[in-house]
């Protein structure tokens, strides 16, 4: 399990840092990579799948959202890992197919989930400069959206590392902001109340919050249940703690990477 591997050092289990150029290849194992953000989505939510929702992913949705998810229902909650999904039909600059890091499914509900370690947020893609990370998540749910004719909500999630809401993120809580850029349906008989929702539907959850919310549970939770959710919170604080000093180097000037640009 990489989790063990990265919090005990792994000497030569845990590999090396890719350089920029790195594509594949035996030298730099990407399951145990630790610089890896989808290394520790996999870590964090592969276990945490296990229990009950109610311990891990309402805690998420309330962070994200608020005390409405409080009582909500999470029977039957079923998590997938980076599921490819194909381009939205109107958009018109070509773009290839969006691959979501985490995909939660409980009860009426889809979650869409960006989660973001060392690096930022992408600002553009390949082929049109102003459509960045959060939008074309915004549109893959609006596509879900009105495909199940609201009989699943969707809602968008970002973590990272950082304890300020990224402007990206923030932008699109504004509806006319997300209007504008999803103009493209706007002669859809549901474009405004899409984009109203959707406007409420986007949020940023910063990892340490998340981590904190998590050692909340752990007096309600059952014995086996605490051990997992004390291992998810120290290896969160651990990777928290080693993304921060990482972040703060030379290789972090200006607080994060250049954005990667997507297809």
């Amino acid at each position: 399990m990489s989790i063990v591997i990265e919090m005990t050092g792994g000497g030569r289990k845990a590999g090396k840092v890719c350089d920029a150029n790195y594509r594949s290849g035996p030298n730099c194992p990407l399951m145990v990579r630790t610089t890896s953000e989808d290394v520790m989505t996999g870590n964090v939510f592969g276990i945490l799948r296990n229990l009950r929702p109610s311990l891990w992913l309402r805690p998420l949705m309330m962070a994200a959202f608020g005390s409405s998810f409080r009582r909500r229902s999470m029977t039957g909650a079923q998590t997938s890992f980076w599921r490819s999904f194909a381009p939205p039909e109107l958009v018109k600059a070509r773009e290839g197919r969006t691959e979501v890091d985490v995909v939660f499914e409980f009860e009426g509900h889809i979650v869409l989930m960006e989660a973001k370690y060392r690096a930022g947020l992408s600002t553009r893609t390949a082929h049109d400069a102003n459509r960045d990370q959060v939008l074309r998540l915004l549109d893959l749910a609006y596509g879900l959206g009105r495909r199940s004719l609201f009989v699943r909500q969707p809602f968008v999630v970002v973590m990272g590392l950082s304890e300020m809401e990224p402007p990206m993120v923030a932008r699109y809580r504004d509806e006319n902001t997300l209007r504008t850029s999803l103009r493209h349906y706007e002669r859809q008989p549901d474009w405004g109340e899409m984009c109203c929702m959707l406007s409420r539907s986007v949020s940023y959850v910063p990892w340490s919050r998340y981590a904190d919310s998590l050692a909340d549970e752990v007096v309600r939770a059952r014995k086996m249940e605490r051990a997992f959710l004390r291992d998810v919170f120290q290896y969160v604080r651990w990777k928290i703690g080693a993304g921060t000093l990482a972040r703060r180097g030379n290789m972090f000037i200006g607080g994060s990477t250049a954005p990667e640009e997507l297809l």
